[in-house]
């Protein structure tokens, strides 16, 4: 066999060997986005912390309606125009659970909800995810990104990018 004949075998080889990884990658994503799908159907458990460091479960949300969780970063700008954006509606937000939850330090929490006045108000909790646990628990990847539940724990809506408020609350209706 010929170098240059070698060389053609040895190339196709490895195409080969990468088309075949990067189907198996593909064929991982699909099954990892078909559990979550069915895991999020209804409120899945998970451990989060407040700014007070204390620690927050499924189990102490108030289900007398519905619960929105908001996925942010404090110095993400599509999630400082959601901030305002929930401030602007925040008449419309009495009767609906917000949890806010970033990985973010805690510090960086606080200033974030005292910029926007969210520690102040009833029925915002700013909660911190522990590193990689808001992928594990809810597979989100995006900020900012919303899981909209109703009170009977069931996922009515999920959005995942900049989101007006209007339309999330449309989702409760």
């Amino acid at each position: 066999m010929t170098m240059k004949k070698s060389l053609k075998v040895i190339i196709a080889l490895l195409l080969f060997l990468l088309v075949l990884l990067l189907s198996f990658k593909i064929f991982q994503q699909l099954q990892w986005k078909k559990k979550m799908t069915t895991k999020l159907k209804e409120m899945p458990a998970f451990r989060c912390y407040t700014v007070d460091s204390l620690p927050f479960t499924s189990q102490d949300i108030n289900w007398n309606g519905p619960t929105v969780f908001v996925f942010y970063q404090p110095d993400c700008e599509s999630c400082n125009q959601e901030a305002k954006d929930i401030l602007q509606h925040k008449s419309s937000l009495d009767s609906i659970h917000l949890l806010l939850v970033s990985d973010c330090s805690i510090l960086a929490m606080k200033q974030f909800g005292d910029k926007y006045g969210f520690s102040a108000m009833s029925g915002i909790t700013l909660l911190k995810a522990g590193p990689g646990d808001i992928y594990r628990y809810f597979g989100v990847v995006l900020t900012p990104s919303f899981l909209i539940y109703n009170s009977d724990r069931h996922l009515v809506n999920q959005y995942n990018g900049e989101t007006r408020m209007d339309l999330v609350l449309k989702s409760l209706l």
